[in-house]
């Protein structure tokens, strides 16, 4: 499947590493759809928002989310990284601290690391490597005002995306021979990458980063890590010496990058200088700015900006995929799962016969407060921030959005009275359940074949929290005419000792027809009492789920 169908807007990977058995299906209000990458701290997703769009998701590995003092610092560093606003960073998009399973959300930036571009293209030279210069400096001050340092910049962690370079994973720790968290005593960054200082046991701050800066400068320009390679202890040994292979950084850059790399921290630059004084080395060069190539004054006396910059150099990064909007791409099962949260809360217990009778979404938006739990654009403060769309909330669960289609009627549903009703998502082939008001389940049908004279059907099911209750084929029915055909007793799912997680079930309807309507009910739901009322799908042998339940079989 072509990544560009999945998403519905905006840039998109090329390419993707398949979800594992144990990622989770939804994070907050994001769907996951492959891996970007992994660490010792956590992995890295591609995720579907509620417009479609692409966004990067961090999701902590379990054993760090049960450590109360990782918690809490990862709390406080992610809610610094809200602050930075910078044309050069990765803007953030959301995250819950305080769940079971912590996570990250940024904005997406397509391209390849500085490492990849050199390694597969060669050193950067003239105005791209001016961009470079600059666009990094820039993501620093950033960061800088912002009150973190990034205490691991490298190769690795800067992106070369069509717009300009991004500075990525700034202030958030990692573990093992990744960045470690804001400790004292702790060294923190990458061997070859760590300024002096911190070797003789001073505290990582902005003059560190800049440290950093120039061997980034220097890596780009020469093709080259400045202090080489080898084991950490050799590494420290040439750092502290003092002396980098600059050899092939340009002559009027040097000696910005020597006073960057400089032992004594109080000699570098600071960001805000870095950048004024390359982009004024940008306007000398390109005659844009005071004092032409050649240093005569020039009829343009303004300073050169990072936007002419980049605008005018940065020309050799090729536009990323995009997304094929209009194309019928699923949504993110996530902002529903977070949209039914929000509309059960603010509902409390509100009937769905009148939706189901009606044949459309429950939280559509009409009399009542579950209208009204759809209808609002707030959210961006805490854990709302989980439903975000994008930028600032706009298609979120909180705004209500578009996060499903108005579906038909629901067959043997029909009769429901209580709690939450959902019609289907993502093309008709995805139940949601809930209990005590969170979402429990969201199980995405994903085939129907005939066997022994009924059906099979498989999905995959995600569940949204520890004390959700199993799912088992006795919340399954098939609804033919006027006969409902049981699923059986046994479990789907084992046993959950995770906040969440996905099972692949499959489960056989003796007796069930070629087409019907396959209906699933809450797991403690009682007829006019609690739990989740019966939802139906319509299902075809061989040809998949709708939603529009009329007429079905």
């Amino acid at each position: 499947m072509s990544l560009t169908s999945v998403f519905t807007t905006g840039p998109v990977p090329d390419r993707l590493a398949p979800l594992l058995g144990d990622d989770p299906a939804v994070v907050g209000p994001y769907r996951l759809v492959g891996r970007i990458g992994a660490g010792g701290m956590g992995a890295v997703y591609a995720a579907a928002d509620a417009r479609g769009a692409c966004v990067a998701v961090k999701v902590v590995h379990s054993e760090h989310a049960a450590d109360p003092d990782y918690r809490a610092r990862f709390a406080r560093e992610a809610d610094l990284l809200r602050r930075v606003r910078g044309s050069c960073t990765a803007a953030v998009l959301g995250s819950d601290t305080s769940g079971g399973t912590p996570w990250l959300a940024t904005e997406y930036v397509p391209g390849p690391t500085l490492r990849e571009r050199v390694r597969d293209g060669g050193p950067l030279s003239g105005g791209m490597l001016m961009g470079l210069a600059a666009g990094i400096a820039e993501g620093l001050v950033a960061v800088h005002a912002a009150g973190i340092v990034h205490r691991d910049l490298k190769p690795g962690n800067v992106i070369l995306s069509p717009t300009g370079p991004k500075v990525l994973d700034f202030g958030i720790a990692r573990s093992g021979d990744e960045t470690a968290i804001t400790t004292t005593g702790v060294l923190v960054g990458t061997p070859g990458w760590i300024p002096p200082e911190l070797y003789q046991g001073a505290e990582p701050d902005a003059r560190a980063d800049m440290f950093a800066w120039g061997g980034l400068v220097a890596f780009a320009a020469t093709g080259r890590n400045p202090y080489g390679t080898g084991s950490p202890d050799v590494l420290a040994f040439r750092v502290l010496d003092g002396r980098p292979d600059l050899e092939g950084v340009p002559d009027d850059l040097l000696p910005l990058v020597e006073r960057a790399m400089a032992v004594d921290p109080a000699a570098r630059p600071t960001a805000a200088e870095a950048l004024a004084a390359v982009t004024a080395l940008w306007g000398r060069r390109s005659g844009t700015g005071p004092g032409g190539a050649d240093g005569a004054p020039t009829a343009v006396e303004e300073p050169a900006t990072l936007t002419r910059l980049l605008d005018a150099e940065w020309t050799d990064i090729p536009p990323p995929p995009m997304a094929r909007p209009g194309r019928g791409a699923p949504k993110a099962l996530a902002v529903l799962a977070a949209a039914v949260s929000l509309a059960l809360a603010a509902a409390g217990g509100y009937t769905a016969h009148t939706y189901l009778a009606e044949g459309r979404s429950w939280w559509a938006g009409t009399a009542g407060a579950g209208g009204d739990a759809g209808a609002h654009g707030d959210g961006a403060e805490d854990g709302a921030e989980s439903a975000e769309s994008g930028q600032g909330g706009e298609d979120g669960a909180g705004g209500g959005g578009d996060p499903a289609e108005d579906g038909g009627g629901q067959g043997g549903a029909r009769s429901a009275v209580n709690g939450p009703s959902v019609t289907a998502v993502d093309g008709g082939d995805t139940f949601v359940t809930a209990e005590q008001g969170q979402v429990a389940w969201i199980v995405r049908m994903t085939g129907a074949a005939a066997e022994d004279g009924g059906v099979r059907f498989t999905a995959v099911a995600a569940y949204q929290g520890v004390r959700t209750a199993q799912l088992t084929a006795a919340q399954f029915a098939v609804t033919a005419g006027d006969r409902e055909l049981p699923a059986g007793e046994e479990p789907l799912t084992g046993f959950l000792d995770a906040f969440q997680g996905t099972d692949t079930v499959s489960f056989l309807v003796p007796g069930a027809p070629p087409t019907g309507v396959l209906t699933l009910r809450g797991a403690n739901h009682v007829e006019g009492g609690p739990g989740a009322p019966p939802m139906g799908l319509c299902y075809e042998v061989g040809a998949g789920f709708t939603a529009d339940t009329e007429g079905c079989g």
